[in-house]
């Protein structure tokens, strides 16, 4: 019966594998596909601003995809934060920009 209890109790230590995956920055396929659409829709329809939820990326992730739209030559990508957490990102597709 002690052990039972033991082994619970230790179960709830995340495992190294769990962990190193939430600390990845590495962008998800999902979460490149998920950017992918936001950008082609605000293309599709005309649309000034790109938004994109952030709720499902960790703070490395975020990082990651702000770093990579910026190298992607996107110059105006804001990360909007609520208690200290990333919620969601704009990315303005100004007109003057694209005519370069």
């Amino acid at each position: 019966m002690e052990t039972d209890y033991m082994e619970q109790k230790y179960e709830s230590i995340p495992n190294f594998e769990m962990v190193k995956n939430a600390m990845s920055s590495k962008l998800t396929d999902k979460q490149v596909e998920e950017a992918k659409s936001a950008i082609n829709r605000a293309v599709v329809g005309n649309k000034g601003h790109i938004f994109i939820d952030l709720l499902s990326y960790t703070p490395n992730q975020v990082r990651t995809l702000s770093d990579v739209l910026n190298r992607k030559g996107y110059p105006d990508v804001k990360i909007m934060m609520a208690n200290d957490v990333a919620r969601y990102m704009t990315i303005e597709l100004n007109p003057l920009h694209l005519t370069r």
